[in-house]
């Protein structure tokens, strides 16, 4: 079995690029899932993403230096391109895949991976060389720098949207082993149905926005007339209560003056009849230290998938699993894996939990 390095680019301190995307917040996911994948296939996989670098700078060499910690088949590094706005134009600016030159190892495998990538439906721009790149030029092991999709091309995020995140993942992942799915398990995306029976339809990712003081989330939507009604509601992890931040809104952000990521948000989408479209909860996660680096959560037959990963191999998790439609935590798991059989018309928010010598260190909540 091999053994794989696999990183997110840039991180909240020095950001990536951003638009309809948000660069950070999908190359952790990426990454979470990619590593699962190849887990879940029997190889061994680092999670060597950095959350703590300062500077650009200061974020390559830390990464580099977690990569060179370890003997690895293949560096996979994982990121989202950028060029100029693009609105639209029935046309996806596509992916493309960077290695150090056509000798590299890594060359055969970047093609598959552009081919799988191309296959759900993106532009294949292919494989690219650069001597330049620093994580290409200074990892002992061959590497690969993949770009999924252009963040500012309306194209590229909705067909990233619409096939999503564990889709693109297992597309990297039967590259990566030139496999055709048979040696990986197949999960899909862990997304609850619309309300509206109009799949296409709903809220996106989240993206948040760290100020001095304040933090400043914001997701972006889709609806057939363009325009929606928001609610948003704070749920208080200590009190265990529920309060209306905006009743009804035109804006899908909200600006929250919190210190501690002690706090779930959940924003409701209505079409302009009033009627509920969608609705997400997500955790806040403001002013902890990033010991949690990816979570997963896929369908496995019948089954939930969820897991996560660390920068700490120290750490050991909890996962706790809340029903939105009753409003409870109702199962608790430890350990970094597990699973569980959700109710069809139910939504919930899975909170990763990392602790050390019983303290808790980091955690993360993220809605399903």
């Amino acid at each position: 079995m091999g053994v794989y390095n696999v990183h997110g680019g840039h991180n909240r301190i020095v950001p990536g690029a951003g638009h309809y995307l948000d660069e950070v917040t999908e190359d952790r996911k990426i990454t979470a899932g990619v590593i699962a994948l190849l887990q879940a296939s029997g190889h061994t996989a680092y999670n060597c993403t950095d959350d703590v670098g300062k500077t650009v700078g200061a974020n390559l060499a830390n990464i580099v230096a977690k990569c060179n910690t370890h003997s690895a088949d293949l560096d996979i590094s994982i990121h989202q391109n950028a060029a100029k706005v693009d609105p639209g134009d029935g046309k996806t600016k596509g992916v493309e895949v960077f290695v150090y030159s056509t000798s590299s190892k890594a060359y055969a495998a970047a093609g598959r991976v552009c081919t799988k990538l191309a296959a759900l439906g993106f532009t294949n721009r292919g494989v690219k060389t650069s001597t330049g790149l620093y994580v290409l030029k200074h990892t002992n092991s061959p590497a690969m720098l993949i770009e999924v999709g252009f963040v500012d091309d309306k194209d590229d995020a909705d067909l990233y949207n619409k096939v999503g995140v564990n889709a693109i993942c297992k597309a990297i992942v039967e590259g990566i082993l030139n496999s055709s799915g048979t040696s990986t398990p197949t999960l899909t995306p862990a997304e609850p149905p619309a309300l509206e029976n109009e799949p296409s339809y709903g809220l996106g990712e989240p993206v948040f926005r760290k100020n001095k003081e304040t933090l400043d989330i914001g997701f972006n939507f889709s609806l057939p007339t363009k325009e929606g009604r928001f609610k948003w509601l704070l749920y208080d992890l200590q009190k265990q209560e529920w309060s209306t931040l905006v009743e009804w809104t035109a804006s899908n952000w909200i600006t929250l003056a919190i210190d501690k990521a002690q706090y779930l948000v959940q924003c409701q989408l209505y079409n302009l009849n009033s009627k509920l479209v969608d609705t997400k909860t997500i955790g806040t996660d403001a002013g902890t230290g990033t010991v949690i680096t990816g979570t997963y959560a896929g369908w496995r037959g019948k089954e939930i998938l969820i897991g996560c990963t660390s920068n700490n191999p120290d750490v050991k998790f909890k996962m706790k699993l809340y029903n939105t439609k009753t409003k409870q935590w109702f199962a608790q798991f430890s350990g970094q894996w597990a699973s569980f059989t959700p109710d069809t018309d139910t939504h919930y928010v899975v909170r990763y939990e990392a602790y050390k010598d019983g303290r808790l260190l980091d955690y993360r909540a993220v809605g399903i």
